[in-house]
């Protein structure tokens, strides 16, 4: 059992101890492991210390303009993607720390569009294949979206199309029911799902002929 007076007195130790490492230039991926954070868990969104180390890589980078570190890469080197994805869903049910998890999205798109993951693939790892019907109703597909288009944005040579990324992972006749689901769902008649709606229509179009 922690007692709050005792947390605060660990915290404020921790918080001069990080005065201490930006005096001496320590990076902020080993900051993160002396501050214990890789043993945090699930709910590492909410510790606080977890926003004192972020603050600790922004005023790093301000030091360090020649040597910019990401805040994002430490938690994704300790944890990886399944780990990292159950923060964000942990930290989205809390209204203390929807912000900071849509922050981590951000950082975690980032991330994969560093190492140039094909928008199939991003759709595989954010879940999108295993929801079902409403997969074009899912915040994650809003997601999966702006991946898709920052991606064909940076890499134009290797452009891919809405209808392509849903279609690589639903067969033919589960996506027929996605779509369906999604025409009868009033939060999916603008945005990502319409474009794909469209990009379908389009299809079948050219696939029907004259």
């Amino acid at each position: 059992m922690k007692f709050p007076s005792m947390e605060k007195a660990a915290i404020t130790i921790q918080t001069e101890k990080m005065q201490g490492y930006l005096a001496n230039n320590r990076p902020p991926e080993k900051v993160f492991t002396w501050l214990d954070l890789d043993n945090v868990g699930e709910s590492l969104l909410s510790d606080p210390l977890f926003m004192k180390r972020m603050k600790y890589a922004k005023d790093f980078n301000q030091e360090n303009p020649k040597h910019q570190e990401s805040w994002f890469a430490a938690i994704h080197m300790e944890y990886k993607d399944e780990p990292v994805k159950r923060m964000i869903k942990t930290a989205m049910n809390d209204p203390s720390t929807v912000e900071i998890a849509k922050l981590m999205e951000r950082e975690r798109s980032k991330h994969w569009l560093d190492k140039k993951d094909p928008p199939r693939n991003v759709f595989y790892f954010l879940d999108l294949d295993k929801i079902g019907d409403k997969a074009l109703a899912s915040p994650n597909f809003k997601v999966w979206a702006k991946y898709l288009d920052d991606f064909n944005q940076r890499y134009p040579n290797e452009k891919t199309t809405m209808i392509d990324g849903v279609m690589a992972n639903y067969f033919e006749r589960k996506l027929l029911r996605i779509f369906n689901a999604a025409k009868k769902d009033p939060s999916t008649e603008n945005g990502p799902a319409k474009r794909t709606d469209q990009q379908m229509d389009c299809c079948d179009g050219e696939a029907g002929g004259p």
